[in-house]
Formats: C-alpha cells, structure tokens, sequence
C-alpha cells in the first residue's frame, strides 16, 4: 500500500520550501523498511487526504508496551508531521487533527517523540492537535539543528561570511596537490553519471573511514534510499580524488528549498590532507547549480565543519502525550532522546576533519640481506614530507615530526624506489614504507637489511603508501 501511495506522499515533502525534508518522505519510509522491517504489525503510518490526493502523513510504529513512536527511529535524527505546505492551513490542521483521532481509535493512548524541528510550524501543529484530542503534552529540550539559511543569495553573495573557511580549503587543495591532481566527481545531476556509481565510491569510502565498512542495515538503508531518491531529482553524490586515487565522498539531499549534507566520508589513510573538508565545501557550491536553495542543512549536532559553516542552531524538542489514565512512566522518548544524542555524538566524532587517535602499530620484521639493493639518502622537502605524513596516516606533517628523533634519517630503497626505511640515530630502523601495492614487505625488508648491512630482527612500523611516491 505504501508502495502504491508513494508518488502522492512524495510530493508533500518538496512543497515545504524550507522545511522540506527528506525524512519525511515514502521514499525514506521504503528504504528503512527494505533495510529494517518492524515488527509485523507495529508500523502505522496514517494518511489523512482529500480528492485531490494526500493532504498529511504520521509513520509510526507501536511499541511492545503499547506507546506509539517515530518509524525509522534508529536510522533518522529527527522527525515532523509530513504536510504539503510550508506552514499549516486550516485544511492541514484539520487533517493532523484527524490522524490524531484515528490513531487514538487505533489504540494509541501515549505517543513519544524525541526530536521535532522547533523552527517548524507543523511541530507546533502537531502538539496542537493532540491537545485538542485530549491529550495531555510535555516537551523537553533535545539536541539542536545545524542550519545556514540562504536569504536568496547566490553562491558569489553566500559564500562570503565564510571566507575564512574558503582559505582553508583553499589551501588544503594547494597541498593535496603536491601529491596529484585534486578532481571532485559528481553523480546524480543533470548530465552526470548516474547516482548508483556514486554510491558504489562512496560504499568503497566508507570501508576506508574509522567506521569501517557499512553495517548491512545501514548499507541496505541507504542504497535504497539513493536509488528512490535518484528516480525523484533529489540526491548528487561527489567525490573527490588525488592522483587518480579516491580520497573522500559525499551524499546530498535536495528538496523543496533544503540541501541536506547527509553523510561525509574519507580514507583515513589520506587524514593529512583534509580531503573531506575540501569535498564538503566543494559540493556544497555544486549544490547551488540549479540555484540556490533556501537553507543548507548540516544534520543536527556539532563537528568542525558544522561549527564553521552553520548560522543557526534551532534546538530539537523531545514531545510526550498520553490520553486517559496516567500511564506507568513511558522511557520511549527518554530513551530515543538518549540515542539521537548518542548519534549526534557519533556524528561530531565522525566528522569530515576527525580522527581518532592511535598508537604506531609495529611489526616483527625478519630477513636476509638481499643482493645489489641501491641505497640512498632521502631528501626531505615539503612534497616528501606531505607524502610519509599521508603513508604514515599522520594528521599532519608536524604530527608526524613530533614522533621523530631530532637525528632520525630516511633512506629510499631500490632504484626506481620500492621502499623508504627511517633509522634512527644509532641506525635502528623504525619505520619502513612500501611504495605501491606491487612491493611485498618481505622484499622489502630484504632491502633494508641490506641497507643496514645485517640480517633484519626488529620491531617496525610498516606502512603502504597510497600515492605515487614520484609525482606523474
């Protein structure tokens, strides 16, 4: 039936203008449920309309203790009534009004939600029409939304009080080329390649994050959810990469007048040159190619990024109704509460320029010297240096110099280069980095017991480089 119902549905979230949503959508709904099925029997989703099709939507989904909550609660940040109006006229109230009813004669006698969108009307509407139905309404405050309204302005005119944030990736792009031409690719536009390739890179990106690969629930989630948004107009993906190598990718939403910065992702292996940072700005003034949207919405929570380029922070309230006689304290919107903030925490972790800390990892390296190695001394200039930062998956040069000795050296191996060796002040070798997914570490470390001239017995931090060592 939802399936059936989706061309209707789907045209009540775009015509919100600025509170457009793309969480408020059927598509979403089908991708949660291709990902995620409920319970049989616990989704509810309440449509209330007239001839001229769908006028309000409520996806819930009944708990096993009888409250009624948000479907999709474990995969979204926030919820709203779906409406087809940027703000709620009689007829829209008066079809939330009866979805209330109706959910009412369903058996819903407590309702849970854990984050509505203060700055929108229709949440206001909603608790509205709950009163009215008898229920009794608290809120209580939960996270805060992460917006920077758009006031019309063009890319040229919005783009300037973040001029400061422009320099930065400007100079992030300067360093990252050092190493190979910076290209950002983009699916799902108008002439592009289609969205599913996108997704494919950003898929392989993700497994090259700190997350790790996608969980199945969540790749299924949002595979299904770029393909339906793709057939509708509303999803680009880019990505970006350095030296034919894939270094960062990007999902955006664009409905109605909201671009949506959904998911960002990046090697770590590349951490040094702050990829995903480049690929955030850099597709977000590719978002305004079919003009400019009405606000760009970060996603409730905090990150480096969101903190320097957001505007306004609306707060997320948390909304409880019961009707009738006191029902035990229900803990759904405690507990759902807790979980967004635990996502929004995951969120600030996981953002474009984070990292989390490590250890150098080292490995017992045994070998024989081998024969007629040539061995030289490394250079170290500002391109060399930004490339053993990135093999070495250092935050930063100055990262990576801290954990040298002040006497420490490095030594190319092989001519062409296989291999870079770091000794340090009494020749013991510390790290050793392969160039290239050709090189095998046990030839490698033959090469290097030659350059120490005896067999090799040590404990060492081994890397693969990800980039060329020589620039093409």
């Amino acid at each position: 039936d939802l399936e059936r119902a989706r061309d209707g549905l789907d045209r009540l979230a775009p015509a919100r203008g600025p509170h457009a949503d793309v969480y408020d959508t059927a598509s979403w709904l089908l991708a949660w449920l291709a990902a995620a099925e409920p319970p049989a029997g616990s989704l509810r989703v309440l449509v209330a309309g007239h001839d001229d099709g769908p006028v309000a939507m409520l996806p819930l989904v009944r708990d096993r203790r009888g409250a009624w909550t948000m479907a999709g609660a474990g995969l979204r940040p926030r919820f709203r009534p779906v409406i087809g109006e940027v703000e709620p006229g009689p007829r829209t109230r008066d079809a939330l009004a009866r979805l209330v009813e109706q959910a009412a004669r369903s058996g819903m006698r407590a309702l849970d939600l854990p984050a509505l969108p203060s700055d929108d009307p229709a949440a206001g509407a909603l608790a509205d029409a709950l009163r009215a139905a008898g229920f009794s309404v608290r809120t209580a405050s939960a996270s805060a939304e992460t917006l920077a309204p758009v006031g019309g302005a063009d890319w040229n005119e919005f783009r300037k009080p973040f001029r400061k944030f422009e320099r930065t990736v400007k100079n992030f792009t300067n360093k990252a080329t050092r190493l190979g031409d910076v290209e950002i690719r983009a699916w799902g536009g108008a002439g592009e390649p289609p969205a599913d390739e996108g997704f494919a890179f950003y898929r392989a990106m993700h497994a090259r994050g700190w997350k790790g690969a996608m969980k199945p629930v969540t790749a299924a989630h949002r595979e299904a959810l770029v393909t339906r948004a793709a057939e509708r107009g509303w999803v680009r993906l880019f990505g970006m990469t350095v030296a034919g190598v894939p270094a960062a990718a990007m999902i955006w939403f664009r409905l109605g007048g909201r671009a949506i910065a959904y998911s960002t992702v990046y090697d770590t292996r590349l951490a040094a040159l702050s990829a995903g940072t480049i690929l955030i700005w850099r597709g977000l003034e590719r978002m305004f190619d079919d003009g400019p949207p009405a606000v760009v919405d970060y996603l409730p929570g905090r990150g480096a990024q969101k903190d320097q380029l957001c505007t306004e922070r609306p707060p997320l309230f948390g909304l409880e109704a019961h009707r009738g006689a006191r029902l035990a304290v229900t803990r759904t919107v405690a507990r759902l509460t807790r979980g967004v903030v635990r996502r929004v925490a995951r969120r600030r972790t996981g953002s474009a320029g984070a990292q989390p800390a490590r250890g150098p990892v080292t490995t017992r390296l045994r070998a024989a010297p081998a024969a007629g190695v040539a061995v030289r001394p490394l250079e170290i200039d500002p391109r060399t240096e930004l490339h053993l930062a990135v093999a070495g998956g250092h935050r930063s040069p100055k990262r990576m110099r801290e954990s040298w000795g002040e006497h420490d050296r490095w030594l190319v191996l092989g001519e062409p280069a296989l291999a870079l060796a770091r000794l340090d002040e009494r020749d013991a070798p510390r790290e050793l980095v392969l160039l290239g997914e050709h090189v095998a570490e046990d030839a490698a470390a033959a090469m290097l017991a030659a350059a120490l001239g005896r067999p090799l017995d040590d404990e060492i931090a081994v890397h693969r480089a990800v980039l060329p060592f020589e620039r093409p």
